[in-house]
């Protein structure tokens, strides 16, 4: 059978004009767009402001979620990434517990602030498998696949991470492998 391809595209929920944005937006979809992924977000106010600027653009929205790795990284990031706003109490949070698990705590609890607003969450994982890994068995409901044709609904580490995860129990992690210098994650 042929592939079912869907067309996408990217927006900033940071910029400095909405309106503008917006609008951008608007055109990506009146040529085809059916789904936009944003930036990563780390503020539920820049969330409403941007929901609220392109709540007449019928497109599913998926909003960006970076999974920090400590204050550190949240530094880099706010210094170095343009268009990302970072705001303060990330960083005191960060300063008290300077922690991978508080990162991975902060984007849980945006997910879950936010996942009832929005058609999906992005998350940005960069080659941090653990934080995605830790993400995805908080949230099992969303492991279901639905497309039981496609080669990834017979991932059996993400099947037997939804059934721990409805049973309680702790999930088999994926094997790690090493190619080329960086990490990867065994289906």
């Amino acid at each position: 059978s042929r592939p079912n391809f869907h067309i996408g595209c990217v927006a900033n929920p940071y910029s400095l004009n909405l309106k503008v944005e917006a609008k951008r937006l608007r055109q990506k979809y009146d040529n085809g767009a059916l789904y936009v992924i944003t930036q990563p977000v780390y503020t539920r106010r820049i969330l409403d402001q941007f929901l609220e600027a392109t709540a007449d653009i019928p497109m599913k929205k998926l909003i960006g979620v970076l999974p920090l790795r400590g204050l550190a990284n949240a530094h880099v990031i706010a210094d170095s990434v343009p268009d990302i706003y970072m705001p303060a109490d990330i960083f005191t949070r960060l300063t008290k517990n300077d922690s991978v698990e508080e990162g991975i705590c902060l984007a849980r609890e945006f997910i879950a602030d936010v996942r009832h607003m929005v058609d999906g969450i992005h998350v940005f994982p960069l080659n941090h498998f653990d934080a995605l890994h830790s993400l995805l068995l908080e949230f099992p409901e969303r492991l279901a696949r639905t497309n039981p044709a496609s080669p990834a609904a017979s991932d059996r580490s993400a099947a037997e991470g939804t059934q721990a995860a409805q049973a309680g129990e702790p999930a088999k992690k994926p094997e790690r492998l090493r190619e080329n210098g960086r990490d990867r994650v065994r289906d």
